[in-house]
């Protein structure tokens, strides 16, 4: 691909993450769901546990590859039908040729 024409920019809303509530929408949502669903099954220390467990954990893959981490690698190696429906505006990820 030498056209510099069939290139394409990596869309900004990829290197923006989504937040509910202030917090980043990806550590947030999952830590409630373990928190009410096991709360409700009266598994109190067990909902603690995976709440905290996510949430660090999260917190350490976002470190080591950066904020959107888990969004990117749902973009570049989930499901296509997947990727389309999440991420309308950008280019399919087999047309890996970007301008930075």
């Amino acid at each position: 691909m030498e056209s510099p024409h069939q290139f394409y920019y990596i869309p900004k809303h990829l290197n923006r993450g989504k937040t509910f509530a202030g917090l980043p929408r990806d550590e947030v949502l999952p830590a409630l769901f373990f928190l009410i669903v096991l709360f409700a099954m009266r598994h109190e220390i067990l909902s603690l546990v995976a709440c905290a467990g996510w949430f660090i954990g999260l917190r350490q893959i976002k470190r080591q590859y950066g904020d959107n981490a888990i969004q990117l690698l749902m973009y570049w190696y989930g499901s296509k039908h997947i990727a389309e429906s999440m991420f309308p505006k950008s280019p399919p990820s087999e047309k890996r040729y970007w301008i930075k």
